[in-house]
């Protein structure tokens, strides 16, 4: 298969030696942490406006980890410890050329994440859908925007590609979710049907 087409890859994916993300900063190798505590003495306390959205690298892996254990929803059981195969997922998810892998750090944490996969369709003309998945935001940041700051920036990039529509999933237990994709302009049209293996 071919990469989606549009901007090249390295405008996505900083971590591979291209040019950096709209918004994002570089931070040197330094190991990431999950969103915690309160800024320090003095120091005004980071904002939306401060978020940075930058391709994710295996640096990420825990603090990501970190975010989704906050879920209240849990599907599998999910190991204590960061595994090898964890690890081995987020290489081959970061070097696949249909799939993108976002954080957003305020003040150097990592307070938010999303995983989008770019299909390419027979329907839509040969369009292009982008399928955003597994959207989490830390506890302690929620109701401050970060969320639809992430949602707003996919949809940039998934403009600037042409694709035909964005698409996503959400449980039906999650009434607030669907309130807040519902503000962003998706529409509850089809029901998602899974099968656990």
């Amino acid at each position: 298969m071919q990469p989606a087409p549009g901007r090249p890859r390295a405008d996505l994916a900083d971590a591979r030696g291209g040019g950096e993300p709209r918004g994002a900063r570089r931070h040197g190798g330094r190991p990431r942490r999950a969103a915690q505590g309160s800024p320090g003495v003095g120091r005004r306390p980071a904002t939306v406006t401060d978020l940075r959205i930058r391709p994710a690298t295996p640096d990420d892996l825990e603090a990501i980890l970190a975010l989704t254990a906050e879920d209240s929803m849990h599907y599998y059981d999910e190991p204590a410890e960061v595994t090898a195969n964890q690890r081995a997922a987020i290489e081959e998810i970061i070097a696949d050329q249909h799939q993108d892998l976002l954080v957003g750090e305020l003040d150097g944490a990592v307070v938010c994440t999303a995983q989008i996969t770019w299909m390419r369709m027979l329907a839509a003309d040969s369009g292009l859908y982008c399928q955003v998945e597994a959207v989490r935001t830390s506890a302690s940041r929620r109701g401050h925007g970060i969320g639809a700051t992430l949602m707003a920036y996919i949809e940039d990039e998934a403009r600037r590609r042409g694709a035909a529509r964005m698409q996503l999933t959400t449980n039906r237990k999650r009434v607030r979710a669907h309130a807040f994709y519902e503000r962003l302009g998706f529409l509850g049209s089809h029901i998602g049907m899974k099968k656990y293996l």
